[in-house]
C-alpha cells in the first residue's frame, strides 16, 4: 500500500563539472506482510525536457526583436523589486524612454533599418545598466529602463550619459537621419510604490520633453 509519494528536481555536476537536471521521485510504501514501510528512490535525467521548457519560458517573456524583456515580464519584474525599499541615500529610478526621429528612419530607409535602430538602442541600454537593472519594451520605440537602488546623488549624472549615448547617426545614400531618445523619470525610496504610480509620472515627464527638447530627459523633483 502507497503511503506517500513526492517528487523534486535539482541541478547535479558530472565529472566534468557540467551541470544536468535531474528528477528525483520519493515513493513510501506498507508491506502487505507486517507494519514495515519501504522507501524507493527513482532519479531520471530530465534534462533535455528541462531546458526545453525554460527555453520556452523565456522565449513567452522576451521581446525577439530586441532580445529585452517584454512588457508584460519588464512589469512582472520591476513590481518584484518595488516590494523592498532601497538603501538608505538610494533610490529607484523609473524612466521611460521614447526614440525621436523613428518614423522618419522607417518611412526614408524603410523598416529593416527601424529594427536595426530598436536593436542598437537596447545594446546601447543594456551596456550602460547594470545586471540588476531592468530593461523591457513597451511597444513600438517605447522603452522602460529601471535603475536599481543606485544613490539618488549619481541619478541625474547617470540618465545624462545615457541620454548621450542614445544618439545615434545613421547614413544611407549620403542621407543623414539621427535617432534620438526622449526620456521621462521618477524616482522613489520606499518599498510598496507601485508600478502604475511610476509610469504615469514619468509619462508626465516625457510629455514635458517631447513638448520642449526632444533628445534630451526630465527628472521629476517629486521622490515617489
Amino acid at each position: 500500500k502507497q503511503v506517500y509519494k513526492d517528487s523534486c528536481e535539482y541541478l547535479t555536476s558530472d565529472s566534468s563539472g557540467e551541470e544536468k537536471w535531474t528528477s528525483c521521485e520519493i515513493h513510501l510504501e506498507q508491506s502487505k506482510e507486517n507494519q514495515d514501510v519501504v522507501a524507493y528512490l527513482v532519479f531520471r535525467n530530465i534534462d533535455d525536457s528541462k531546458r526545453k521548457q525554460q527555453n520556452l519560458e523565456k522565449m513567452a517573456e522576451i521581446d525577439l526583436l530586441t532580445n529585452t524583456w517584454n512588457r508584460s515580464a519588464g512589469t512582472k519584474r520591476i513590481e518584484n523589486i518595488l516590494n523592498t525599499a532601497p538603501s538608505e541615500g538610494c533610490v529607484h529610478v523609473f524612466a521611460i524612454s521614447d526614440l525621436d526621429n523613428f518614423k522618419s528612419l522607417n518611412d526614408k530607409f524603410g523598416h529593416m533599418w527601424g529594427d536595426k535602430a530598436l536593436y542598437e538602442t537596447v545594446l546601447i541600454m543594456k551596456e550602460h545598466c547594470r545586471s540588476q537593472d531592468v530593461i523591457c519594451r513597451l511597444g513600438g520605440d517605447e522603452f522602460i529602463i529601471f535603475l536599481c537602488n543606485i544613490p539618488y546623488d549619481v541619478v541625474e549624472k547617470n540618465i545624462s550619459i545615457l541620454s548621450r549615448k542614445l544618439h545615434i547617426t545613421y547614413t544611407k545614400s549620403e542621407e543623414n537621419i539621427q535617432i534620438s531618445a526622449s526620456m521621462g523619470a521618477v524616482v522613489t525610496n520606499r518599498a510598496g510604490c507601485t508600478f502604475k504610480e511610476l509610469y504615469e509620472g514619468a509619462d508626465s515627464c516625457l510629455y514635458k520633453v517631447k513638448r520642449s527638447s526632444k533628445g534630451s530627459y526630465y527628472i521629476s523633483d517629486k521622490i515617489y
